[in-house]
């Protein structure tokens, strides 16, 4: 494997995965290039430390680039939101709103206004209800990836009460700063949970891995 030269960046990591001898396969959403996928062998665990990378974290990072990808010589950063602390019914709730940046934004190509969404989240999350922090993120990235589930046709096909229809808009132009525009109650949010599976299911034609992850929330 040949390497090129040497890349700094910044990123926030989406999901970590076991690869060959004690390394990683580290996916990244970074400000510059988008979703990318890079090496972390047990040498850069041992020297970088194994605990930023979890999803969410947001890494300053220094990597070798070759013609067999990109491998991860350093990293820092930090991980304000740790969802690896979460119950498993919250971190299953985070990693929907990870399946949809992974599925829905193409590797390579760089989406300032889903790294500023990513980013938002991985910054104030924990400030907020788990379940319903996971939620927000969904919806907002869905609408930076061009397929809005707050838009008319979709709530009008899919049979959105006004109720619902009135948290998935607040939810799309939520900001992460201040309070929340509106009281969530058990049954919109339940609701608007189900329409948002069956959006990705019908307007994205994915079926997710994550189906049903904010059924038992609030």
């Amino acid at each position: 494997m040949k390497t090129n030269k040497l890349e700094s960046g910044e990123g926030i990591v989406l999901s970590v995965r076991k690869r060959g001898e004690g390394g990683r396969s580290v996916r990244l959403f970074t400000r510059t290039s988008g979703r990318e996928t890079f090496f972390a062998s047990r040498a850069a665990l041992r020297r970088c430390g194994p605990g930023l990378l979890q999803p969410f974290a947001m890494l300053r990072y220094t990597a070798a680039t070759s013609n067999g990808g990109g491998i991860l010589v350093q990293y820092e950063g930090r991980a304000p939101l740790d969802i690896l602390g979460l119950p498993y019914e919250d971190l299953a709730r985070w990693y929907y709103a990870v399946e949809i940046a992974e599925a829905f934004f193409p590797e390579g190509e760089a989406d300032g206004a889903a790294y500023a969404l990513l980013a938002a989240a991985a910054g104030h999350g924990r400030e907020r209800n788990p379940a319903v922090g996971a939620f927000i993120l969904s919806v907002q990235l869905l609408a930076a990836a061009g397929s809005d589930p707050a838009s008319d046709e979709p709530m009008e096909v899919l049979r959105l009460s006004p109720e619902g229809r009135a948290l998935l808009l607040a939810c799309r132009q939520w900001r992460w700063a201040g309070d929340f525009p509106l009281r969530i109650s058990r049954r919109a949010f339940h609701e608007a949970a189900r329409y948002l599976d069956a959006f990705i299911e019908r307007y994205g034609e994915i079926e997710m891995k994550t189906r049903g992850a904010f059924l038992s929330a609030i």
